[in-house]
């Protein structure tokens, strides 16, 4: 005569009923991105978090001598040396102060086999958005963005340039 069979747990009955009747069944998990938002000259643009590998405060920059006007200088990163871009002037934004009383900040940012800072105003914030959220550009661009503008989104009822790093690094 065998031996009885043990008693399931409620517990492990549950289990068991979710893994039998679980594999017919969508998950309906938006997919998100993450996204650098900041801000230069007054306008708002972002970055791919996946473009961004690390923040820093600004720090002293030194001048490059005989560097295309694109690059500030360089900066002494933990003993690396980086080249630190002037955004501002690859979208042809007129040359201001750093936005009011924000603390301005390097982007150190990665694409392809580049890597550079980017000198920012002021960083807004990091954050992670549905993909739907983000738009093809709608209107009209100012000629110095629109090779550079990859989409559009909303943030604080402020339109934002996603910026294609891609196409930012060459230059």
């Amino acid at each position: 005569m065998a031996p009885p069979e043990p008693e399931l747990s409620p517990y492990i009955r549950d289990l068991e009923h979710y893994a039998i009747n679980s594999e017919n069944v969508e998950l309906d998990i938006d997919q998100r991105v993450q996204l650098v938002i900041f801000l230069l000259n007054g306008e708002y643009f972002a970055l791919s978090g996946r473009n961004v590998k690390e923040i820093v405060n600004e720090m002293k920059i030194d001048f490059l001598p005989g560097a295309p006007e694109a690059i500030l200088g360089i900066i002494n990163l933990r003993g690396d040396v980086e080249s630190v871009i002037d955004l501002k002037h690859i979208l042809k934004l007129p040359e201001s102060e750093s936005s009011l009383g924000g603390e301005r900040k390097i982007l150190i940012a990665v694409s392809g086999e580049y890597q550079c800072g980017i000198l920012v105003d002021e960083l807004l914030e990091l954050t992670d958005l549905p993909e739907e959220a983000i738009r093809p550009v709608e209107g009209a661009l100012k000629r110095s963005f629109q090779d550079l503008v990859s989409a559009e989104f909303t943030y604080n009822s402020r339109v934002v340039f996603l910026l294609d790093m891609e196409k930012v690094m060459p230059v």
